[in-house]
């Protein structure tokens, strides 16, 4: 548990915003996949809960 705790909080986050929303749109908060593919995170076919600042 420790483990996964220290790969958790060393996640890299990134801020963004979808292009076609435009500059006004919310932004986003998120992870990139490719920065940490050995992840669990970013295993294929998953499911995924996700959250967005506004």
């Amino acid at each position: 548990m420790a483990q996964l705790q220290a790969e958790l909080l060393a996640t890299k986050l990134a801020t963004y915003r979808y292009r076609d929303a435009g500059p006004q749109a919310p932004q986003q908060l998120g992870f990139i996949i490719d920065d940490q593919p050995d992840s669990p995170r970013s295993t294929r076919g998953a499911t995924w809960w996700i959250c967005t600042a506004t």
